[in-house]
């Protein structure tokens, strides 16, 4: 299963990928800070210049707490290749103050003072951002996770004290300036990002023997970032049609269930399968949601990873092999699991609750999209829809799900109708797969919806295009309907 926290365990667990990770961190840290020195001895005003020689330090430290938990490893740093250099790519960009001109020793004046906050502020963002998935993906390992708290702390006031300034520019009669950098430099910095981070995953998936599927759902993930961030101020792209809402989550859950040595699981008839290997709890919890169709819901109150092996066993019964100290709920519908409620130890015993018909219809991937996409936002359903359904609101991927699977074609059409209608309202639902249907051209999008939707996929496309009313939405998926002829030739 492909995710942030498995492919964080993946690094810790492959020495040569974790200090690929660790030598690039310091690095990039050391070199982060470097001009700062000499912008410091270029500011003739006194509390910005301690500021800017804070900052400086900061940087500096972050390098060596990186390097130190890097040599404990065996490894000293080394210089990083011109594809994965940040900073150099930053330079490349033309964004912020050029060496040259940070070599001069004249003060700076107003407009390079602009320049140089508002690529602080662009990049100090990325570096928060950064450092806030590290600390995140560095929890199980307390040192890297003590290391990247500390770093956050730092580049939480770094984006503040940034962002102060260039707001302070901006008050001072330079608004109109601070704009047009802010806006140039984000999409330069985005362009700069994307080209180091494709070289990143190229490398790091070599390092973790990962398969083509899932580093080109890694590249198409940044790619879809990346386009979020320069399609922004074009009402026409923001509108991209979303016929990719189910097909992609699903392409995204068959590449990630590559062959893993350490993880089988396998739900059949109300009973699992699993060979296990230090795995951490949540992934298998996610693991068997997705095999089943049904929900994880809750928090985990007694995280643990699992190294175990059987065959068949009851359902309930291996949850408790699985849970260890973590409570637990099974709730059935339709003689079908809907969803696993974790509760706290104590709180109530771990029972399987068969529930009254009328449920949520199944789910499929409901994982894979959570992960992916914002489709738990919650849809209100119209009188016959949600009369089918038994429910007044579901998420919408739930909503997408009935549009793709359920058995009546009345109750599909219905379903397709209100997913289309609340994605075009949807600023956040229509951005997040802006870019992986701005990369892909008709017949590329066809073959995807044929190959997941199967003899339905001219029924999709045909409910997506009644469903939609802005008309470049309609055209669309009126074209890679046709183009699904042209694909049996």
């Amino acid at each position: 299963m492909l995710s942030q926290g498995l492919f964080f365990r993946d690094v810790l667990a492959n020495p040569g990928a974790l200090r690929f990770v660790l030598n690039a961190l310091a690095v990039g840290e050391t070199d982060g800070g470097r001009d700062l020195a000499l912008v410091a001895d270029r500011c003739d005003v006194p509390e910005l210049r301690e500021k800017i020689r804070k900052h400086h330090r900061d940087e500096v430290r972050h390098g060596e707490l990186y390097e130190e938990v890097l040599r404990r490893l065996g490894e000293e740093t080394s210089p990083l290749p011109a594809d994965l250099d940040y900073e150099a790519a930053i330079r490349r960009a033309g964004i912020g103050l050029s060496p040259e001109r940070l070599r001069e020793p004249r003060p700076l004046d107003g407009s390079e003072y602009v320049a140089l906050f508002a690529c602080m502020r662009v990049t100090e963002e990325r570096a928060w951002s950064n450092t806030r998935m590290l600390r995140d993906g560095f929890s199980s390992d307390a040192t890297l996770h003590a290391c990247a708290e500390r770093v956050l702390r730092d580049e939480t006031w770094h984006r503040a004290y940034a962002t102060k300034e260039i707001e302070r520019l901006a008050s001072n009669g330079r608004r109109t300036e601070v704009r047009r950098l802010l806006r140039t430099y984000r999409r330069k910095e985005a362009w700069a990002y994307l080209s180091v981070t494709l070289a990143y995953i190229d490398r790091i998936c070599e390092l973790l023997r990962y398969g083509s599927g899932r580093r080109l759902l890694m590249k198409l993930g940044c790619v879809g970032a990346y386009l979020w961030t320069i399609v922004t101020p074009a009402p026409a792209l923001k509108r991209l049609a979303p016929l990719l809402l189910a097909v992609l989550p699903l392409l995204a859950a068959r590449h990630a269930r590559a062959d893993d040595p350490n993880i089988s699981v396998r739900y059949r008839a109300d009973t699992l399968s699993v060979r296990l290997h230090d795995t951490p709890l949540r992934d298998v919890l996610a693991l068997v949601a997705q095999q089943s169709g049904a929900t994880v819901r809750g928090e985990i109150t007694s995280p643990r990873n699992v190294t175990t092996s059987f065959d068949d066993v009851p359902l309930n019964d291996a949850l408790h092999r699985l849970a260890g100290r973590q409570g637990f709920i099974l709730k059935y519908a339709r003689g079908q699991l809907r969803s696993i409620e974790l509760v706290s130890p104590g709180t109530a015993p771990a029972a399987a609750v068969r529930a009254t018909p009328g449920a949520d219809p199944s789910s499929v991937h409901d994982s894979i999209m959570a992960t992916l996409f914002p489709w738990q936002a919650d849809v209100r359903l119209p009188g016959r829809l949600a009369r089918a359904l038994h429910a007044r609101s579901l998420s919408l991927g739930r909503v997408t799900q009935v549009a793709l699977l359920d058995e009546n074609p009345k109750t599909r059409r219905l379903a397709m109708r209100v997913a289309m209608r609340h994605i075009e309202q949807s600023f956040t639902a229509r951005m997040a797969i802006a870019g992986a249907t701005a990369v892909l051209d008709d017949r590329a999008t066809a073959a995807l919806v044929q190959r997941f939707c199967g003899n339905r996929a001219e029924e999709v496309l045909t409910n997506a295009a009644a469903a939609l009313r802005d008309p470049s939405l309609h055209d669309r998926a009126l074209s890679v309907r046709s183009a699904l002829g042209s694909l049996e030739s």
